[in-house]
């Protein structure tokens, strides 16, 4: 490791140094943004500290950070949200829907119990098979052991305990409050989320770009939100077709979009 001390200015009298410490070179994606969001950060806390001892900002440092002041937050243009679905009479504003077809098994499970009729396994199975063609038929009947809290079985049958409750199956949506989704289901509405930013964006977005847009623009979206997420949703988003890069930079567009 090389350590540099770099003179600032000379203020008072005194040397103001920077020291900065350079390890090898960094080689992702990720590691690149990082050390850029610690570069910035770095810099912005030197300009509070000369603004607080009523000294003039170094020009080489209010050209790389702009001429804000050094605690405005960057702002990020409200996204508009995806169209909403018919939704049941009990879904509120702050609901997440998803495609039935994108549901985990387990919370088709209790939306098809939530129509209130108390069902046999089977035909439970039978359902969700028509449903999810995808998965798994085994799995359904290791369920009601994962699930106990709420559901019970009456004679043969199983149905949701009183007062429960459990996710709405709506017109090929399933519709619920971010807690009553398993973590698979949040992963999928982010996805769509992704998707929908996509198409509404000119030229393609880096991951930067989608995780901060996420976070500060889509008020309306209530999942998980990390770049390493977004990372991992991008390459299963590729590879089931939704998504490319543009050309050979590390932006990403819609398959769609782009006529391919």
């Amino acid at each position: 490791m090389k350590i540099h001390l770099y003179t600032l200015a000379h203020l008072g009298g005194k040397v103001y140094t920077w020291r900065m410490e350079e390890d090898r070179p960094q080689s992702t994606e990720e590691q690149t943004f990082s050390a850029y969001n610690q570069w910035v950060s770095e810099g912005r806390r030197v300009r509070v500290l000369f603004e607080r001892m009523g000294f003039p900002i170094p020009l080489p440092l209010k050209s790389a950070l702009g001429q804000g002041a050094a605690t405005s937050p960057t702002r990020v243009t409200r996204i508009p949200p995806p169209e909403r679905p018919n939704s049941p009479t009990q879904a509120k504003g702050s609901w997440q829907w998803l495609p039935v077809a994108k549901a985990s098994v387990r919370t088709v499970f209790l939306s098809i119990l939530n129509e209130g009729k108390p069902l046999l396994l089977r035909d439970i199975a039978d359902r969700i098979q028509r449903l999810l063609p995808k998965s798994n038929p085994g799995s359904v009947y290791n369920i009601p052991a994962q699930i106990s809290e709420k559901i019970e079985k009456v004679g043969k049958e199983w149905r949701l305990k009183a007062g429960q409750d459990a996710p709405i199956l709506y017109s090929g949506y399933v519709w619920a409050p971010r807690e009553q989704f398993q973590a698979t289901d949040l992963a999928e509405i982010r996805r769509l989320a992704i998707a929908h930013l996509l198409s509404i964006s000119s030229g393609g977005l880096q991951i930067m770009q989608i995780y901060n847009q996420l976070k500060e623009g889509a008020d309306w979206l209530d999942t998980p939100n990390s770049k390493d997420l977004i990372k991992t949703d991008l390459a299963i988003m590729k590879g089931d077709g939704i998504v490319k890069r543009v050309g050979n930079s590390n932006k990403w567009t819609l398959v769609e979009k782009q006529g391919s």
